[in-house]
């Protein structure tokens, strides 16, 4: 006899019938072809609002950092374009030239005044002088400082001999030489002698100054010969040449000076001219520049 059959077991219905069973029929169906779809999830209002807030929250931070960058940016660019108007300003600032058209005989008071009382002789002699005799000691000194004023001369050489031999002059035919012989033989040339090197220092001084005042004049006046063509030329090897004083290049119409110490010691005018204002020697070797 048969075993009974199980009505729960289709497998066997299924085959006695011609058809597959169910793992068969599984491993013949074709794979799906192309992505697959997610399936889409259902969002409740305030979860879709949730989610459309989060781009924006983004894009305003974005354009938050964006505008501060542009902030700080054009901050850069005004910073540096004050620093450019500074710097022209301060180039542009004019040198001044009046000690050189002073008028002859007026010679700045930076002189020690004629009373003296900083040199040693002068506070021990006047110690010893009656009120008479003092004023006329200061009479003297008074007329050295006229003599020196009245000698000098801007447009001409300082001659240093010339005025010690006026002072010399003017000694031996004052009252005073009798008055301070009469007090101390040996202070007359002490005075003198103590009076010339301070002259001789100033003189030395003021025309090193008067020097480099005239020298900066000169190159400050527009040179209407033109540049050396090797120096300014855009054909020239590494193309035009530079001024070690500004480190810019030169443009065809640049007023250009090479010094005579060395053909590669060659400046803009301009920058020559404001150098030699405080020191009148040649930027690269420091020889004096005559």
């Amino acid at each position: 006899m048969d075993p009974p059959s199980n009505p729960g077991d289709s497998s066997e219905s299924l085959s006695s019938e011609g058809g597959l069973s169910v793992p068969s029929a599984a491993a013949q169906l074709d794979p799906v072809e192309g992505p697959v779809e997610q399936e889409e999830v259902l969002q409740g209002p305030a979860e879709q609002a949730e989610e459309a807030a989060i781009p924006e929250s983004k894009q305003s931070d974005d354009n938050d950092n964006a505008g501060m960058e542009v902030e700080e940016a054009d901050q850069d660019e005004d910073m540096a374009a004050e620093a450019v108007e500074d710097d022209a300003e301060e180039a542009l600032e004019p040198l001044d030239y009046s000690e050189l058209f002073r008028p002859a005989g007026i010679l700045p008071m930076s002189f020690p005044l004629p009373q003296f009382e900083e040199f040693e002789s002068m506070a021990e002699i006047l110690e010893q002088l009656q009120p008479l005799a003092r004023a006329i000691v200061r009479g003297f000194l008074y007329d050295l400082r006229d003599i020196f004023r009245e000698r000098i001369d801007y447009y001409q050489n300082f001659q240093i001999p010339e005025f010690h031999h006026h002072l010399v002059l003017l000694s031996d035919r004052l009252l005073v030489i009798k008055i301070l012989n009469s007090a101390d033989p040996a202070w007359t040339e002490a005075l003198l002698s103590e009076y010339i090197a301070a002259v001789d220092e100033y003189v030395e001084e003021a025309a090193e100054r008067f020097h480099r005042l005239h020298l900066s004049y000169t190159y400050s006046q527009p040179d209407s010969s033109p540049p050396p063509a090797h120096l300014v030329s855009e054909d020239a090897p590494g193309g035009p040449a530079t001024c070690t004083i500004c480190l810019i290049r030169y443009a065809p119409d640049s007023q250009v000076v090479v010094l005579a110490c060395h053909d590669t010691h060659h400046f803009h005018r301009s920058c020559l001219s404001r150098w030699v204002y405080t020191q009148a020697t040649c930027p690269l070797c420091r020889i004096l520049v005559e």
